[in-house]
């Protein structure tokens, strides 16, 4: 999911509420 987050940055909000920041 690391490399999803850097790529799609809606991901990366995703991410970020996973409590898992990327």
């Amino acid at each position: 999911m690391l490399r999803f987050c850097q790529i799609d940055t809606t991901m990366w909000s995703a991410c970020v509420r996973r409590s898992r920041p990327c």
